[in-house]
């Protein structure tokens, strides 16, 4: 389960973005389809360093999804 307001450090934790990724099935399959997807296109459109920026792209959106994700969506006050 994941705490009520998460903070950066605490989202870099595995075990936080396995919660994540538990509770958020859907987020889960969008970043395995861009695991594929972001190095192939980075290969087609700029060839090998391309592809290297494509999966740097998805190594940062996957251990930044869970915090901006509780910034976005977190404890919204009415």
């Amino acid at each position: 389960m994941l705490p009520s307001h998460l903070s950066f450090i605490e989202s870099l934790h595995g075990e936080m973005r396995q919660a994540f990724y538990d509770q958020h099935k859907a987020m889960a399959h969008v970043m395995h389809l861009g695991l594929f997807l972001l190095p192939l296109a980075g290969l087609l459109v700029r060839g090998l360093v391309g592809a290297v920026l494509g999966l740097t792209l998805f190594i940062l959106c996957y251990y930044l999804l869970p915090y901006v994700w509780d910034v976005t969506h977190g404890n919204r006050h009415v």
